[in-house]
């Protein structure tokens, strides 16, 4: 129900699960020091990995690469093989994480989860088109711990920030905003059609 936590421009994310927690994921990937380059981190042998860096800039990626989700431009994304979401779907860009939070529900309650209601250019009405959105919480850049889940919600863009970040949008309680951070973090990934 809260779906894995991706490192920006990794094709694989990893679960939740720390012994002191419960999670519907029970799959645990091992914490390895980074950086590392593309291709090691890219393939599926170390799709359970997850990549440390406490160092600035704070990236996963030896080699830093801004076209990690999207080989063309924010108006016009080209989704690329790295990108995690299935044929058909790509990664968000931060106009579109915009444009969806103007519409939202008010309570993170949904039966036992924790997360919000997006409806875009809706008013959010219990009836008008909606996605949900799980606080899936996030793991650390600095140590690969987990931290926050039920609490925040982080869903990574395509889009790059400052040479060495990328953006994101970020809600707790009813409040969204859209942030940019270190690329090694681990947050969700909500994908959209193409």
């Amino acid at each position: 129900p809260y779906g894995k936590l991706y490192q920006w421009g990794r094709k694989y994310g990893q679960g939740y699960k720390e012994s002191y927690k419960e999670s519907y994921d029970e799959s645990v990937p091992e914490l390895v020091e980074g950086p590392v380059m593309p291709s090691v981190a890219q393939s599926e042998e170390n799709s359970n990995k997850f990549y440390y860096n406490a160092e600035s800039p704070g990236d996963w990626c030896k080699v830093q690469n801004d076209d990690l989700w999207n080989s063309g431009t924010e108006s016009t994304p080209v989704k690329t093989e790295y990108d995690p979401c299935p044929e058909g779907w790509r990664v968000p860009t931060y106009a579109e994480l915009v444009r969806l939070s103007n519409g939202r529900s008010s309570s993170m309650t949904v039966g036992d989860q924790k997360g919000l209601y997006f409806c875009g250019d809706y008013t959010y009405l219990d009836n008008a088109p909606q996605v949900f959105f799980p606080a899936a919480g996030r793991r650390n850049d600095y140590d690969g711990h987990a931290t926050t889940r039920g609490i925040y919600g982080h869903y990574w863009s395509l889009s790059t920030y400052g040479g060495d970040g990328a953006y994101y949008l970020e809600f707790h309680s009813s409040n969204v905003f859209m942030l940019n951070d270190n690329r090694a973090r681990g947050y969700s990934v909500r994908c959209v059609q193409e």
